[in-house]
């Protein structure tokens, strides 16, 4: 006889703050603390949480205004990448003809870093959680933040596919801006 299947529910929640989401995917019976931790992991691992997340103005051309020179990423290339039409090379060991593994190589191909003193990394005592009162219309919605114990599992929460959770640093303001489509 085969063994059971252990199905684990899963909730897709929309964590928000001023005019960046992020989509977690988590299981139902994981706790508060265990959603801290996994926003905290994707907020550092996108470059840090951007102090400043206020939407950017456009002109009548449809240019962003902005007044401060913009950054451009640094992007490290291996040394021994190329643009050349020569696929032989690319993944293949020359001294060997054994095939490379590329996603457990110690040389990744290229790595991009933006150093933006805008951004910073959280932990998980940085990052306030908190419940909007009218998940219909988040915008005029008031937040509450959620007291609930760090062990409560999301499971009793009643949280469903898609809530939207509100998340702020420390003693900041929850903020959220509303997307603009011209």
């Amino acid at each position: 006889m085969p063994p059971k299947k252990v199905i684990i529910n899963t909730l897709i929640l929309k964590l928000k703050r001023q005019s960046t989401t992020y989509m977690v995917e988590i299981p139902s019976d994981q706790t508060v603390s265990e959603l801290k931790a996994c926003l905290v992991n994707m907020i550092n691992s996108t470059n840090g949480l951007k102090m400043d997340d206020s939407l950017k103005s456009l002109d009548e051309n449809g240019e962003l205004n902005v007044n401060d020179k913009i950054e451009i990423p640094n992007i490290a290339l291996d040394e021994s990448d190329s643009d050349s039409d020569d696929d032989s090379n690319l993944n293949t060991n020359s001294n060997r003809g054994q095939q490379v593994d590329i996603e457990n190589s110690e040389a990744k191909s290229a790595s991009t870093e933006i150093n933006d003193k805008s951004r910073l990394r959280v932990s998980n005592d940085d990052i306030v959680l908190g419940i909007f009162t009218d998940t219909n219309d988040i915008y005029t919605s008031t937040v509450e933040p959620l007291n609930e114990d760090v062990d409560v599992k999301l499971e009793n929460l009643n949280f469903q596919d898609f809530t939207p959770i509100a998340f702020k640093y420390k003693d900041e303001k929850f903020k959220f801006y509303k997307p603009r489509y011209d």
